[in-house]
């Protein structure tokens, strides 16, 4: 890893990325799509939030399928 580098978990794994990576560059850099939601650290970021939430050291970050019923 180098300096300008941090380490979070994604879905459970261990990753390096750029420290001033945003949930948008992020998902953008691991070629995530469809329809998903972002949990980080246990909470739900709105995709309204994705261009300006700055993913930090640590993070765990997970993509869910949302949950459809009736």
């Amino acid at each position: 890893m180098t300096s300008n580098q941090q380490q979070i978990q994604f879905n459970g794994e261990p990753l390096s990325i750029d420290q001033t990576q945003t949930v948008s560059a992020f998902l953008e850099s691991q070629a995530v799509g469809g329809r998903f939601i972002v949990v980080i650290n246990d909470e739900v970021v709105p995709k309204s939030n994705w261009d300006q939430h700055a993913i930090q050291a640590g993070d765990q970050i997970e993509i869910m399928s949302p949950i459809s019923g009736g």
